[in-house]
């Protein structure tokens, strides 16, 4: 009996004021899921704007950050560029022991004890008979026929100065001693306190500097030229 009155319930529905009542909820129920649609639709849509804004940030991210390393901020060597202080983008490691190499410095732990360079116009450390490693990084966007860059020390009162950069044929490292360059002069050939920087173009190259000292005054004012400026 249930069964058959269910059955006429659902093939033929009441009429009359019970059929309006059902009339009215359905639109009511139909309404509520209709917003519930465009609310699901809503939230997509700004999902979706939220993650293409996402995408935009890192972008940005990587374009401002592009002159800088893992290490720190990096010294662009460009054609407007006539001369710049390098101490801004050193990092300084201590050896008290004379004892690290190279290789040593360049893997951990040692990379990660680079300490930043308190002066903004030179490395000054006073009287020390440490060996000092100098980290810091180029990234040369002259054109290929440009003169280019030098190093310059300003003949400071140390015992020995290697300049370390990578070195593309070998993989290894190109290794530059003060006073290995000649120039001629009115007084004759003499030695000057200056490395030519010649580094890969167009990304960021880690060179380093070690210096030695007979426990005296170390003084590095540390300057970057251009060639036909110098």
């Amino acid at each position: 009996m249930l069964g058959k009155n269910l059955t006429n319930y659902l093939f033929h529905p009441p009429h009359g004021k019970m059929s309006k009542f059902i009339f009215q909820n359905s639109k009511c129920v139909l309404s509520n899921f209709s917003f519930s649609q465009a609310i699901f639709k809503t939230e997509r849509m700004f999902c979706r704007i939220f993650t293409n804004c996402r995408v935009v940030l890192l972008i940005l991210l990587v374009i401002l950050n592009a002159d800088k390393t893992s290490f720190g901020a990096a010294l662009v060597l460009d054609e407007s560029m006539q001369h710049s202080y390098l101490a801004p983008y050193i990092e300084i490691l201590d050896d008290p022991d004379h004892q690290w190499t190279i290789h040593d410095v360049i893997k951990p732990p040692l990379n990660s004890q680079f300490q930043k360079v308190e002066n903004t116009h030179s490395v000054n450390r006073g009287l020390t008979d440490s060996t000092l490693w100098l980290r810091f990084t180029l990234i040369d966007r002259t054109s290929p026929d440009f003169s280019g860059f030098i190093l310059n020390f300003n003949r400071p009162p140390v015992i020995n100065i290697e300049f370390y950069s990578p070195d593309p044929e070998s993989s290894g490292w190109k290794i530059q001693y003060a006073g290995d360059i000649k120039i001629d002069s009115k007084s004759g050939p003499k030695r000057m306190l200056f490395f030519p920087l010649s580094v890969k173009k167009n990304e960021p190259v880690e060179c380093y500097l070690h210096v030695s000292t007979n426990y005296t005054p170390l003084f590095l004012p540390l300057t970057v030229s251009a060639i036909d400026t110098h």
